[in-house]
């Protein structure tokens, strides 16, 4: 299509200054021409012209106009004469081509299709034909990685990550803004998991080793088609924004592993309130120092089991019996036992989700 808009313009040129008008490309092939028989063959002067330190000048009998976008040549126009009027032609036509190939960019490239998508620009009855236009898989398993940075950096986070995944036909590298990029990657093979993870700690090891900046990662559940990515898209945001509050130690949250945190995400914070003093008589679990607090996150994580916990914290298993007592006396909650184990986790990540989402309410 951009190719009959640039004939379009070529021909316009022609008939204005009486001239050959037409357009080549670094490597020299004329894309479009006044003259249709010149279509698809090298220009003679390509070297010359490339070489040349000008943007717009003339050379032998004809003016040039470089079209330069991000330090490279797009493309050369010319016409056949070396009229001064020429240049001024050249650089509408230059002008011309631009806005050509960004309206083209925007509407037609496969990233700003699924940036798009994935944003909720798109109606649903029209993912299929467009992506059969841009020759996009609609039925394939995918998986959405939405990556956040924070931190002062010199280089570009997507920059990184779109030359870990160079392929442009089942991998899209999206840049949100500067702190967030998202990556919609084709699934290839059926042990999904075991590639989701290993990619997303491929992308969190990369971007900190060569940027040296924090990075954190949410991944939404695997969607089976296009019509999927909205919503894969909205979960792998949802993850990052959840497991920020309720595992902030970690750098990877997939949502479908985010349990309780899901279920706390949208608790009203009268509601969150009323849970934590009925449990603790309106005490705080500020009263509890890390000390005992470490010993009881590293508790719960064994499964209640006081001999592994002991051995892995490095302390006599009475010592970790007399914590466990002393949270006892503090709390009346005996975590020996499984129901009131599972109380004191819930206000643990409640009291999270309350003092990072509502600042110590």
């Amino acid at each position: 299509m951009i190719k009959n808009l640039m004939q379009g313009l070529v021909n316009e040129s022609a008939m204005i200054t009486g001239h050959e008008s037409g357009i080549f490309l670094e490597n020299g092939i004329i894309t479009a021409c006044s003259d249709l028989m010149q279509v698809g063959t090298v220009h003679p002067h390509t070297a010359s012209v490339l070489n040349h330190p000008g943007i717009s000048f003339f050379l032998g009998d004809s003016t040039y106009h470089k079209l330069i976008l991000r330090d490279k040549t797009e493309c050369i126009l010319y016409i056949a004469s070396t009229c001064e009027h020429n240049l001024k032609s050249l650089a509408f036509m230059a002008m011309g081509v631009m806005n050509m190939k960004t309206f083209y960019d925007e509407k037609f490239s496969k990233t700003a299709f699924l940036k798009n998508l994935i944003q909720g620009g798109l109606q649903s009855n029209e993912f299929s034909g467009r992506a059969k236009e841009l020759h996009i898989s609609y039925s394939v398993p995918r998986t959405v990685y939405f990556i956040k940075v924070s931190g002062i950096r010199e280089g570009d986070p997507y920059e990184v990550i779109l030359s870990m995944f160079p392929n442009k036909v089942k991998d899209f590298v999206i840049k949100i803004d500067d702190d967030e990029t998202v990556l919609i990657k084709e699934l290839r093979t059926k042990t999904y998991e075991n590639e989701i993870l290993l990619d997303a700690k491929t992308i969190t090891d990369t971007v900190n080793s060569e940027l040296m900046i924090k990075v954190k990662l949410g991944i939404g559940n695997t969607a089976m088609n296009l019509a999927g990515l909205q919503k894969a898209f909205e979960e792998a945001k949802a993850a990052l924004e959840i497991g920020n509050i309720f595992e902030s130690e970690s750098s990877v949250f997939h949502y479908s592993r985010l349990g309780l945190g899901r279920l706390f995400f949208n608790l009203p914070m009268e509601h969150s309130r009323i849970f934590l003093d009925d449990v603790f008589k309106g005490a705080s679990l500020d009263f509890l120092d890390n000390e005992t607090m470490s010993t009881v996150r590293k508790f719960l994580e064994n499964n209640l089991n006081v001999s592994e916990t002991s051995r892995q914290l490095f302390i006599h298993r009475n010592t970790l019996v007399y914590r466990l007592d002393k949270i006892q006396k503090m709390t009346g909650l005996d975590l020996k036992r499984f129901d009131d184990a599972v109380i004191f986790k819930v206000s643990l990540l409640v009291k999270n989700y309350l003092d990072k989402v509502f600042k110590k309410w």
